[in-house]
């Protein structure tokens, strides 16, 4: 019998209090089982935290450096979050495969995204796994960024249509229901490690007979699936899924200071001075503001609108 451990984390949003933990924990494993691989299903960056905003998610591809992962793919928050050129730029120091096969370099859809590959291969013990990547399909947001996007289904299924491997495992930035939908629709698929609805599941879920797995949300859990291979013919025999919960993880002896250390990092990155306001500007958490008064004008500007709606102004108030 052989036997393949993959580990996996999604959506954690730049939750960096969680990554020392993270980090130590699937370190040890990298270092020990030099055989099993490591994912992550985007979402990894978030512009919350001062550290990713200040370095626009390049500081969080040099966390993912570090293990190194063996591939990730996007997020909405990697993919629709950050400019155009943003984006172009977000993986130009990266050590690892960003595997998204339904983001494109123009609207036409004739280029994939150079940043990504649409699938890729990985080689372990004589079995071939063959490793799918894709995004949660907000139309608008990519197009408006100039970027080019797909149903996913349907570029999925174009790529399992290429492949030759033992084993197909989907990187599947979607949420549960639609990854559910892909297990039903394409039976090809052995394994989705899951993310975008924050969804947790702990020992995993056959659908159609794939196996699907998450890891909930901002660093909470780490997921382990272990797949078993009969050792003659090569078969795919069983699949299992579990999490472990990080907050019971040890803790590093320097796990505060590297908290900080991502803390202060970003706010120096943040310190250059863009703007110089004449005054303090008002602003309520709960009615119309100076600010969000200053977010209404500006976009409508923008837009080209006349006005935004009422519940339009407390998003822009509330969300500053």
């Amino acid at each position: 019998m052989k036997r393949l451990t993959i580990w996996h984390t999604n959506d954690i949003h730049s939750h960096l209090e969680k990554w020392p933990r993270i980090f130590a924990f699937l370190r040890e494993k990298r270092l020990t089982a030099q055989n099993d691989l490591f994912f992550d299903i985007g979402d990894f960056i978030d512009r919350v935290h001062p550290y990713t905003e200040g370095s626009m998610g390049q500081g969080n591809v040099a966390l993912l450096n570090e293990l190194p992962y063996d591939a990730v793919t996007i997020g909405n928050n990697e993919g629709a979050a950050l400019g155009h050129k943003e984006l172009a730029h977000l993986y130009d120091q990266a050590e690892l495969p960003v595997v998204c096969c339904n983001v494109f370099e123009d609207m036409a859809r004739t280029e994939l995204a150079h940043f990504a590959k649409a699938h890729i291969y990985i080689q372990r013990d004589n079995i071939k796994i063959a490793v799918i990547g894709a995004t949660a399909c907000f139309t608008e947001y990519y197009e408006s960024l100039g970027w080019g996007i797909e149903e996913p289904i349907q570029a999925i299924k174009r790529e399992v249509n290429q492949i030759q491997a033992d084993v197909i495992i989907l990187l599947s930035h979607l949420g549960l229901p639609l990854d559910e939908e892909i297990a039903t629709e394409i039976p090809e698929i052995d394994l989705i490690l899951g993310g975008h609805t924050h969804h947790l599941l702990e020992h995993g879920k056959e659908v159609n007979g794939a196996l699907l797995a998450a890891g909930g949300r901002w660093g909470e859990y780490i997921g382990e699936v272990t797949l078993e291979f009969d050792g003659v013919t090569g078969e795919l025999v069983s699949k299992q899924a579990r999490v472990h919960t990080v907050a019971d993880l040890p803790a590093p002896v320097d796990e505060e200071r590297q908290v900080v250390a991502f803390l202060e990092q970003g706010k120096a990155e943040l310190a250059q001075k863009v703007v110089a306001l004449p005054h303090q500007l008002e602003h309520n958490w709960f009615k119309s503001s100076e600010i969000s008064e200053l977010f209404h004008e500006a976009a409508c500007e923008w837009t080209g609108a006349d006005t935004f709606f009422d519940e339009c102004w407390y998003l822009y108030d509330r969300f500053t």
